[in-house]
Formats: structure tokens, sequence, C-alpha cells
């Protein structure tokens, strides 16, 4: 039931129950935000929050119920490595905002990680994911929304910036504008420096060819540049630009990510 759902609390139910045998599922449906069923042996099987198996919450993330038969799973979450690091570099920069899913088990926790000025929300539906990225950019803000799931696909949509959190990058994820890594997750700061950098070496580069040809065009006007010597300057400033900007590009992501420039195995291609 749960190997079909990329939701963290469906593999981590999927990893805890590995090896247990499998049985054919019939009419299998995932409901975004809610949670899983289908049919085994006959019997209705749902799995995920109290709610959508109709049963009272408890200090549980995770519930099923097979036929009259209820069971409640208790997932203890870990933070990822480095993700305090990144979260301070993150601060100094950005205002950063939680929407979550599950309930506030961990907020002192998640207050000291994200800092004491940031807004921590619980127990959000993904339409009240969507309503708050609306909010924020009604008030003039840029949004870049991270996210790991079916249930953050509208949220992802609506941001400026939508990047899925991927444990798989070949499995299917919801609509976005870039797929990261999750294992490179920490290095979320550096990539940001990274487009930020680009974008700083794109506008160097348009500033450098409009420069050239200003020069180029004053000489010409005035009657002082042969036909041969613009033939030969007008491939060389291509040139020129294409030589400074790959010196740059590379000069900033070996400074970024403290390697050589080379050895780009970070981010692949589609990230």
């Amino acid at each position: 039931m749960v190997r079909g759902s990329h939701h963290p609390l469906s593999r981590a139910l999927a990893e805890y129950t590995a090896g247990s045998g499998n049985l054919p599922v019939s009419g299998w449906k995932e409901t975004v935000g809610q949670g899983v069923e289908g049919v085994v042996e006959g019997k209705t099987v749902r799995v995920g929050n109290a709610a959508f198996v109709g049963v009272a919450a408890c200090e549980a993330q995770v519930y099923a119920r097979v036929g009259e038969a209820v069971f409640a799973f208790a997932v203890a979450p870990q933070f990822r490595n480095g993700l305090g690091r990144m979260m301070q570099q993150l601060r100094r920069r950005f205002g950063l905002l939680l929407l979550s899913g599950d309930r506030p088990r961990q907020q002192q926790s998640l207050s000291a990680l994200l800092g004491e000025n940031s807004e921590l929300l619980f127990n959000q539906k993904p339409e009240e994911k969507l309503q708050k990225i609306e909010a924020l950019q009604a008030v003039g803000h840029r949004v870049l929304m991270l996210g790991d799931g079916l249930n953050d696909a509208g949220a992802l949509q609506q941001s400026n910036i939508g990047i899925t959190l991927a444990e798989d990058i070949n499995n299917f994820t919801p609509a976005c504008d870039a797929i990261l890594d999750a294992r490179q997750l920490p290095k979320l700061p550096q990539l940001l420096a990274l487009a930020r950098w680009g974008r700083f070496v794109i506008r160097l580069a348009f500033a450098f060819s409009i420069l050239y040809n200003v020069i180029g065009l004053s000489f010409a006007m005035q009657g002082l540049l042969h036909p041969m010597i613009a033939a030969i300057l007008m491939p060389s400033s291509t040139l020129t630009i294409v030589l400074v900007s790959t010196g740059i590009c590379e000069a900033g992501y070996a400074f970024l990510f403290r390697k050589k420039a080379p050895e780009r195995t970070a981010f692949p291609e589609k990230t």
C-alpha cells in the first residue's frame, strides 16, 4: 500500500515493514494530504492521517485500518545532517517560514533551528499552504518553496521558485522549477549564491558587449575602422566574452563549493 506513495512517512513505513511479504493491491488510490487506500484480499485498507482512517488522533503520525483492525505508528523524526548550519546561512539573508502538515511535536527544536523570528505553521492542509504562499506574494514577497511531497504540489507551483527534494530523481515528483537531490540539501545556500553569481556574470557580459559595440560603432561612424578589422573584431568580441564569462563562473563555483571547478557532481544536469 505505502510503496506506491512518495510521502516521507510512507517511505518510512515501507522501510519499517520491508521483508514482511507482498500481497496484491487492487483499486489503489492516493488522496493528496490524506493517505492511500486500496483493497487487499477482499479487505479495504487505508493508511494515512487519523481523519482519513476514521480514528481519534493520538501521538502517532501514521494510522492504518485493515478491515476493522486499526494500527498506529509513531515515527521518530530526524533532522538531516548539516541542516543546522544550512539554516544559519539562510537566516542571514532570507526570512524563513515552516508550513507543515504534521502536529507541533517538535515546535521547540524547529523554532531554535529556524530562528526565533521565523513563523512556524502546523496542521497545514495542501490548500492552506497554497493560500499562505499567495498571501506572502500579495504583500510583495518573492517566495522560494522547498517541498518533498504531493501535498506540496500546489504551493510549489504558486511560489516564485519551487524546488522539490527527491530521494531518487528518477521517481515522479510534483511540477516544480528544480529538483534537488535530498542528500545535497545542506548545499542549498551555495546553490542560491551560485544563482546570484550567475546573474551577475550575465549582466556583466551584457555590459561588456554593449560597451564593445559602442566603441566599435564610434570608430566605424568616423570612417576609422577598416572593414577587414571589423570582420576580425566581431567574432573576437564574442570569443572574449565567452572566455571571460567562463573564467568568472569557474572561479565562482570553486569559491562557493570549495572544490576544484571540474568536480561538478553535486548537482546533476536535470537539477
